[in-house]
């Protein structure tokens, strides 16, 4: 079966952590995961400038990792991106910027890459 997960929980968020242990697990069972969208509040989980707490579960390098092993895109939704302070580098040298904060394992997308995920599941689950 193939899933599409919509992610708007924020850093450190309950949410956040379930997203990851359901793909992950799903993953495991042989499932396809398309992709994995990140919206509202869980585009903060891109900013590649936010310093973990130690001894804290660092979420976002699972996710990354996970991305990389089973080769699905880590997208976030650039209009939430731009109003949460989200830059990509081209988008900040636009603003006058040095470089962005967009962690590089995420891209820049619109709603047209969020249907195409929807459009290619069986299932969409939403953290």
């Amino acid at each position: 079966m193939k899933f599409t997960i919509i992610v708007s929980s924020g850093i450190e968020k309950q949410g956040l952590i379930s997203a990851y242990l359901f793909s992950y697990h799903l993953l495991k069972l042989k499932h396809k995961l398309i992709g994995v969208f990140f919206y509202s509040e869980g585009v903060l989980n891109s900013n590649s400038m936010i310093l973990k707490k130690e001894k804290k579960l660092d979420v976002i390098c699972k996710w990354e990792f996970l991305s990389n092993k089973f080769h699905f895109p880590l997208h976030i939704c650039s209009n939430a991106g731009l109003r949460k302070g989200i830059l990509s580098n081209v988008d900040a040298g636009i603003l006058g910027f040095q470089e962005g904060n967009l962690r590089n394992s995420f891209q820049y997308s619109g709603l047209s890459e969020w249907f195409a995920l929807v459009s290619k599941c069986d299932r969409m689950i939403h953290f």
